[in-house]
């Protein structure tokens, strides 16, 4: 009789497999012939009828149930762990058909199989359900050998089983401990990464990254496996080794870092990174674990936050300057008072004694209204001059401004400071959020346009600010209701100091030289300006700024 080689496929414990080869040492045989000659024994006595002996007691010792049957599958051996597993004692076994005291409940699948190896000469392992004899289940590792004729014939099987229950119940916690955590990880707003400090690749990316990055790989090159550079603009790269290293050498130590990120849109991103080492059982940094949170919208938020300080601050000024203006128009409407009335007067007296007066006495009444006139002259240009040197002598400075933002900004506080002014609102037709213009410039056009919309509309009217962009272009355009302009005064809307000669409009407090600096604003950004209105049907005013320089 013949039996598979058992200790090449025995999947019993080292401690058991130690203890087989030490009683089969010590009778001079192998384990494997040992085996079977405990099998001829239990042909020939029951356990009853002799002592028990060493290969018994050796067997008896395995912490697994060992069991033997016939060609018949009636049980032939059958060890004490045996009788503790299964619930049959040695008697109670012995003689039974194997199937009536370890019923499973393999498939009819399993059972071929099983039957397909051990008719081969194979040996059989899997996993099955088992009953015991109380009627209760458990899972159990199984192993099935043949033994063997020396003609080949199967003549009897050895089973060897062990309870896997809390093997497998220790499994099935660590899975669900494990689904757990991957579910936090993959559903958390969080990214989580972790890359492998030798070859400086991703291992590992929750679905969360995946999403935001997986646009910048393919099914050829996948994000996992990549270098963690592609993901972090190359300016941040020397900031994102540097702490790569700082974490490797100190492992207990989390590290944060704010690095940038492209966008999808050609953009740049936000995220705040906690770099965390990850040690292997020898305590040695194999890992590197990174938690990050997107703070773009935070740092958007911020920006605009300081943006908009900025602008308030800047417009505070403009409000001084077009407060100084006002003054410097009233001061001039009181000091012009003399000259004009010396030329009233003279012009009066010209008038009435004109006949009577010689020669030298016109020429000198004429002069005196020539030096008057001349002084009010210089009077004005020198109001000119100091109100448009501003502009005249101002460095152009443009820069990346938010048009948006400057538009909403200049309208809020145009609401604020007008008494009693007719509805307004800002309609944006764009996508732009930068325009390259000088910033003050831009924001003299907005406030003088807004102003005049609002001091010539009624309150039961309307004013627009509309932003739209054509090609290049940005284009802002101040619509209003108002009283309108006559088509032969839109030709010198823009000469400083001109105001329409109409009777409502003298009761506007002005000083004709709003749309002039407007102009000049323009210019400057080689824009374009133009106006169109009619008598009591509004106005608009539409400003055309180069996008970019």
């Amino acid at each position: 009789m013949k039996s598979h080689n058992m200790t090449d496929t025995l999947k019993i414990s080292q401690q058991s497999a130690r203890r087989l080869q030490d009683y089969a040492q010590q009778a001079g045989q192998s384990p494997d012939a040992l085996l079977a000659q405990l099998l001829d024994d239990y042909n020939r006595q029951s356990r009853e009828s002799r002592a028990p002996s060493l290969r018994e007691q050796m067997l008896d010792a395995v912490q697994q149930a060992i069991m033997a049957t016939d060609a018949t599958g009636r049980i032939i051996y059958w060890n004490r762990f045996a009788e503790t597993l299964y619930g049959w004692s040695h008697d109670e076994a012995i003689g039974r058909p194997v199937m009536e005291v370890t019923p499973t409940e393999a498939t009819l699948e399993q059972a071929n199989e099983i039957m397909a190896a051990l008719s081969e000469g194979r040996a059989w392992s899997g996993e099955m359900l088992l009953r015991r004899k109380d009627g209760s289940q458990f899972e159990a590792r199984f192993y099935d050998y043949p033994i063997l004729a020396d003609d080949g014939r199967i003549v009897g099987i050895i089973g060897i089983s062990y309870d896997i229950t809390a093997e497998k119940q220790a499994e099935d916690s660590l899975r669900r401990s494990e689904a757990r955590l991957r579910s936090i990880v993959e559903t958390q707003s969080a990214y989580v990464v972790r890359t492998d400090i030798v070859n400086i690749h991703y291992t590992y990316a929750n679905q969360r990254f995946i999403d935001h990055y997986g646009w910048m790989y393919t099914d050829d090159e996948p994000l996992v496996g990549s270098s963690p550079t592609c993901t972090v603009i190359p300016e941040d790269h020397p900031l994102m080794i540097d702490t790569a290293r700082r974490c490797i050498k100190n492992p207990d130590q989390p590290f944060q870092v704010t690095l940038r990120k492209p966008a999808r849109d050609g953009g740049v991103g936000h995220v705040l990174w906690e770099f965390v080492a990850l040690t292997d059982a020898d305590g040695d940094v194999n890992e590197i674990q990174c938690i990050g949170i997107d703070i773009t919208a935070q740092k958007q938020a911020d920006e605009m936050r300081v943006e908009q300080a900025g602008l308030r601050g800047r417009l505070q000024k403009e409000k001084e300057l077009n407060s100084l203006i006002q003054r410097a128009i009233s001061s001039l409407a009181h000091d012009i008072r003399t000259p004009l009335a010396i030329i009233k007067t003279s012009r009066d007296l010209l008038g009435r004694y004109f006949d009577r007066m010689d020669e030298s006495q016109r020429r000198q009444r004429l002069n005196q209204i020539d030096r008057q006139l001349l002084h009010v002259t210089h009077m004005m240009d020198d109001l000119a001059v100091a109100v448009r040197s501003g502009l005249s002598e101002r460095r152009f400075t443009p820069t990346p401004i938010c048009i948006v933002t400057l538009c909403r900004l200049c309208l809020q506080e145009m609401q604020a400071v007008s008494t009693n002014p007719p509805p307004m609102k800002f309609i944006n037709h764009t996508q732009l959020e930068k325009i390259h213009a000088d910033e003050t410039l831009v924001m003299r056009v907005l406030l003088n346009l807004l102003s005049n919309a609002v001091k010539y509309t009624p309150p039961d009217g309307a004013v627009a600010l509309i932003l739209d962009e054509a090609d290049d272009w940005c284009i802002i355009r101040v619509q209003d209701s108002g009283i309108g302009i006559k088509p032969d005064d839109l030709s010198r809307v823009f000469e400083p100091f001109f105001r329409v000669d109409e009777a409502t409009v003298q009761d506007v407090q002005g000083t004709g030289l709003g749309l002039s600096i407007v102009k000049d604003c323009v210019d400057l950004h080689g824009g374009h300006i133009q106006i169109e209105s009619e008598p009591h049907q509004g106005t608009l005013v539409m400003v055309m700024l180069p996008i970019a320089p």
